[in-house]
């Protein structure tokens, strides 16, 4: 019943988070802010969103996972309702942080919270459950949420968001806590004085500087550009490529704990690598640029339940929920990186960017291939 819970929450998640990733780069391009101007309000707010998160999910260690989770939706109804009413880049920003803030601690408490529901020898297979419900929610709202704005406009897109944030602070309420520890507590960053907790940052870093390369805000601002996607057809494209990553993460799970964290992530990082230099090279071509986000999106769980369970096996039992909030954190810090410069390298080429996407994750996976020691 607790895993239930947790998936349905995952897909109100998923849809708050899809209605707001179409939303919120198109309602800034429609107020005229240039693409560099959008990364640079996108990395400061990954800015000052960031460190408090270790913080909170070192917490939830302590006095449980429920309160937290609560806790994050009811900021994002804040962070929705400031960038919608408030207007200006500066209201932007101050609401894009909180929003990011309870994105992240959203994404790391439920992450831990499955961790404490299953057991590690099968921990991929539920976390692709998880995974696969979000990834699914998050595509088909996209396509709604287009439908939307062109229909009814931004405000009425965001006001629906509010409501979807309370509804999952209701679901919340009906969980149980399932991961208060007994254990003593500590604050502190052990997990990075260990050889794989230091790999896997790295290999965090990496993945965040390849996911927000593109997917962060240049994808839609591209299919704007250069194919003149209304939003109802950037919708489209998103639903259409990234229900192929839920659908492959809910079927992926069995066969990443089966093959190996090492390997998976290592084949998820060269084959979504391969995949981008393929998408750089044939921008002209709408069919083939789209086959190869496609198969990007249907392999990418190979990668991303590989990480998210060594972010889940690395730390000690009674530290996951701060540990996993570390390795988020690390995630961040790319996603930084990789906002802030994107658009100034959009403005040049938008093959740069998509050429980055796939550097970043070659890197990733050869690192967490030559430097985690760990065996499944």
């Amino acid at each position: 019943m607790e895993m239930k819970k947790t998936l349905l929450l995952a897909a109100i998640y998923g849809s708050m988070m899809g209605a707001l990733s179409l939303a919120l780069p198109l309602f800034l391009d429609a107020q005229g802010y240039s693409i560099a101007s959008i990364g640079w309000i996108f990395g400061a707010a990954v800015l000052i969103s960031g460190l408090l998160g270790i913080g909170l999910g070192a917490l939830s260690d302590k006095f449980g996972r429920k309160p937290l989770i609560a806790l994050y939706n009811l900021l994002t109804v804040a962070a929705t309702a400031i960038i919608a009413g408030v207007g200006g880049a500066y209201a932007f920003i101050a609401g894009k942080s909180l929003g990011n803030f309870a994105s992240a601690g959203l994404w790391n408490a439920l992450l831990s919270r499955m961790s404490d529901i299953s057991k590690k020898n099968e921990r991929a297979l539920y976390f692709g459950k998880y995974l696969g419900v979000f990834a699914l929610s998050f595509a088909l709202v996209q396509l709604l949420a287009g439908e939307v704005i062109e229909r009814f406009g931004f405000t009425f897109l965001f006001i629906a968001v509010i409501v979807v944030a309370l509804l999952g602070v209701a679901v919340t309420l009906l969980f149980n806590e399932v991961g208060r520890r007994r254990e003593t507590h500590h604050f502190s960053l052990e997990v990075l004085k260990s050889r794989n907790g230091k790999v896997h940052a790295l290999a965090s870093f990496m993945n965040g500087i390849g996911t927000s390369a593109v997917y962060s805000y240049v994808l839609y601002i591209f299919l704007a550009e250069r194919y003149l996607f209304s939003p109802a057809q950037i919708g489209l494209f998103i639903a259409a490529t990234f229900s192929l990553w839920g659908i492959a993460s809910y079927f992926t799970g069995k066969f990443v704990d089966r093959l190996g964290m090492r390997q998976s992530y290592l084949y998820g990082g060269l084959i979504n690598g391969a995949c981008w230099l393929g998408a750089a090279a044939f921008l002209g071509d709408f069919w083939l640029f789209f086959a190869f986000i496609a198969l990007e999106n249907f392999t990418f769980p190979l990668m991303n339940l590989a990480g998210t369970k060594l972010a889940s096996v690395i730390p000690k039992e009674e530290n996951v929920g701060r540990d996993i909030s570390v390795f988020g954190y690390a995630h961040s810090l790319g996603v930084l990186v990789s906002v802030s410069l994107a658009g100034m390298i959009a403005e040049i080429d938008y093959a740069y960017v998509f050429l980055g996407r796939a550097g970043a994750f070659i890197i990733a996976g050869l690192v967490v291939w030559y430097g985690i020691t760990l065996r499944d």
